[in-house]
């Protein structure tokens, strides 16, 4: 059939979906969508393929797949030549779903390898004839070796999943030395100064994060309505010092950004203005704080509880509470709290995929922080404290058939 898509670093794209995909399982499935995109000019599109072979004694069934994505993104460096550039994502996975006790049991475990490999084309380029002042660190490929356990009990009452992950990544970088002894020039408005260039050193950084996801609905005599509780945490026991690949807190103008394997897809990643530089994720810490609120290289823990109300109102209160390393003696934490929290209004609008949240309190000294910010911007009003969530991830065609109920 015919696509068709939109974001707003490729703008407009046209291709074609092909898949094999029926009400009836096959062992075999695959989704290909390429497409032309006409604001970068280039090819981007996504392909997924999965082969299910079911297994007897230890193991329930095996599922082996790939995902491939290409989209463009914008680099936010200003001494690279082309703003605008296109990941490629190669990830590989395979998934060993262990037996269930009984045929009507509600329980299901699965462990799961993946690896993600992330290029860019054309790899991030400074002119070397006027280098900025300062060296420029740039990237170039991008891998990370994840495993994780799942354990998930769909009971209607107190049902809770539970996920550990292990994840290892490598990330090659390249900087760019200037001569800082002997300036060359000043630009046309005589504030910054460039450097000669001198030569380029390329290392690979390694990083070692491990991390849990616990999710509890806890039943409260309301219909399909609990108490809903989310627990996570972090440990760096190797960390990278690029700021993405750390525990960190905040979400303005960093719509993507910290989304370093590119697992979600967006409408406009690293959106630096308009409304989608409150696009928050709900995966990881999953945390509605608004500003650079926090990054460390150690430990991090956040815990969001979210209360039903009666009647059939899409509006839940939430509150969120953080811990972390260090974080009493963060540059703005004037009282030395060792925990901030956060809360308000959820408005549910798509369970899971598309939620908007009001923040409605907060820890004194997270205002007073936001409303002396310079960079991004100071946040001071109402509205630049709501953020929302958007998760097309789910709108995959094997994904929406895996969570249709036909009876």
């Amino acid at each position: 059939m015919p696509s068709i898509r939109l974001n707003a670093n490729d703008k407009t794209m046209l291709g074609v979906e092909i898949n094999n995909y029926s009400v009836s399982n096959k062992p075999f499935q695959y989704h290909v969508m390429p497409m032309y995109a006409f604001g970068t000019k280039t090819l981007t599109g996504v392909a997924n393929f999965n082969y299910v072979a079911p297994m007897t004694g230890p193991a329930s069934y095996i599922e082996v797949g790939a995902d491939i994505r290409r989209f463009s993104i914008n680099s936010r460096l200003p001494s690279v030549n082309e703003n605008l550039y296109s990941y490629n994502k190669l990830a590989p996975y395979v998934e060993y779903y262990l037996p269930k006790k009984s045929h009507r049991s509600l329980v299901s475990r699965k462990f799961r390898f993946q690896y993600d490999h992330i290029n860019f084309s054309p790899q991030f380029e400074v002119d070397r004839g006027d280098t900025l002042s300062g060296s420029s660190l740039l990237e170039g490929d991008r891998q990370f070796f994840t495993l994780s356990y799942f354990k998930e009990n769909k009971r209607k009452i107190n049902g809770y999943s539970l996920e550990l992950l292990a994840e290892y990544g490598s990330v090659m970088t390249n900087t760019v030395v200037v001569d800082f002894e002997n300036p060359g020039f000043y630009d046309s408005d005589s504030i910054r100064r460039f450097f000669p260039y001198l030569r380029d050193e390329s290392n690979t950084q390694d990083m070692l994060r491990l991390s849990s996801v616990f999710n509890y609905d806890l039943d409260l005599g309301l219909k399909d309505k609990p108490l809903e509780i989310r627990v996570y945490a972090s440990y760096l026991v190797n960390a990278i010092g690029s700021g993405i690949y750390q525990n960190n807190i905040g979400s303005t103008d960093k719509a993507g950004y910290y989304d370093y394997r590119m697992d979600d897809y967006l409408l406009h990643r690293n959106a630096e203005y308009g409304l989608f530089q409150h696009q928050i994720s709900n995966r990881r810490d999953f945390s509605k704080f608004v500003g650079p609120i926090l990054q460390n290289e150690t430990w991090m823990a956040t815990v969001n509880v979210t209360v039903p109300l009666p009647g059939k109102f899409p509006v839940k209160p939430y509150v969120e509470f953080l811990l972390a390393e260090d974080l009493d003696q963060a540059s703005w934490n004037t009282t030395g709290a060792g925990m901030i929290y956060n809360g308000g209004l959820e408005l549910e609008i798509v369970p899971d995929h598309f939620e908007i949240f009001f923040n409605l309190f907060q820890s004194s000294d997270i205002t007073d922080y936001q409303e002396g910010l310079v960079y991004p911007a100071n946040i001071s009003s109402f509205g630049e404290r709501i953020t929302f969530v958007l998760d097309l991830n789910g709108l995959r065609p094997d994904r929406v058939k895996k969570q249709l109920k036909l009876f």
